[in-house]
């Protein structure tokens, strides 16, 4: 009796254990450690990687049109390419250079005179980016809300050419200065450029396998066990030249269009002018971040972290400061 009873014991508590295996198993936790998660909204910095153009149409029939430029049409697929690193938890899950697409959802004809208009009449939407594991990344053009279409107003910033999605109806895209006959603001686009920057945010949370994510953490070109910081100034009309420090050590003298670059070990970073407040900076293994030095609008100076492809125009023709 004795024997049967602690032979019982034995097979529930080898059962109780079995149970409480197979339940941790599946436990939110458990499941949690086997994935990453992209939050709703988490920004993507792409690039267009072709020239899209819009309809222009003569106001006046003797006006020659505008030569060598095609007309983008509904329906038409774009590529865009992703210009810098997206991590979660400190792993890569859409990697710099990755494949995406938006789509052309209207082509609204700009009517124009002498001069093209300064809108390109373009409606487009964000369709995807591809993950580290090969799967398509739902994306939206604004920060919250649905996916859908948006109107592109183009504009030269900072160096390069950016794309600022508008809630804008088609019947009003038309609408342009064709009245009137003076060249198009330099400040504005009526394309879309080859190598424009625009925005994009993940849509809904998505769910990558962790063991996809880390294999293909090897994959990625990791050559190094630093990051790299440029700091850099744009054409500002200051000609004095202003001296960058980081972790108390001097950088380099820097002045108008010229760039300074700084190897920095993973973990915390502070750059400073003077005795302006300090910014500081988390770098992680083969990123690479950019520091816009530019004027305050009231006296001195500040440094400001910008996106990878803003710093990339914002470089474009500068030289190296001494």
């Amino acid at each position: 009796m004795f024997l049967s009873d602690m032979r019982r014991r034995s097979l529930g508590i080898a059962s109780t254990i079995l149970l409480s295996a197979e339940t941790n198993a599946d436990s939110p936790s458990t499941v949690a450690a086997q994935q990453f998660i992209i939050p709703d909204g988490t920004e993507v910095e792409l690039r267009f990687a072709q020239e899209v153009a819009g309809k222009a149409v003569r106001a006046n029939p003797l006006v020659p049109p505008p030569s060598g430029v095609p007309e983008a049409q509904a329906g038409d697929l774009v590529r865009l390419v992703a210009t810098a690193n997206v991590r979660i938890d400190g792993r890569v899950v859409i990697a710099k250079g990755a494949i995406g697409r938006a789509t052309i959802t209207n082509a609204v004809p700009v009517l124009y005179n002498k001069h093209p208009s300064e809108e390109t009449g373009l409606f487009l939407q964000l369709d995807w980016i591809k993950g580290v594991d090969g799967a398509q990344i739902p994306l939206r053009a604004f920060k919250k809300g649905k996916p859908g279409r948006f109107y592109a107003d183009v504009k030269s910033e900072h160096g390069g050419v950016v794309i600022h999605p508008q809630k804008t109806l088609p019947i009003f895209a038309a609408i342009s200065n064709n009245e009137n006959d003076f060249p198009a603001d330099e400040k504005k686009k009526n394309w879309i450029p080859l190598g424009s920057r625009i925005a994009g945010f993940v849509q809904g949370a998505i769910t990558l396998g962790r063991s996809e994510v880390e294999q293909a953490q090897a994959q990625l070109p990791i050559s190094a066990s630093t990051a790299v910081l440029t700091i850099y100034r744009t054409k500002d009309d200051h000609h004095s030249q202003v001296l960058v420090s980081c972790d108390g050590k001097q950088v380099a003298q820097i002045g108008e269009r010229q760039y300074a670059v700084v190897e920095l070990a993973p973990g915390h970073h502070s750059c400073q002018i003077a005795a302006e407040k300090a910014l500081i900076i988390t770098a992680a293994v083969c990123e690479e971040y950019f520091i816009h030095l530019q004027p305050r609008m009231f006296g001195g100076w500040e440094l400001k972290l910008v996106s990878a492809s803003e710093g990339e125009d914002g470089i474009a023709g500068a030289e190296m400061a001494q």
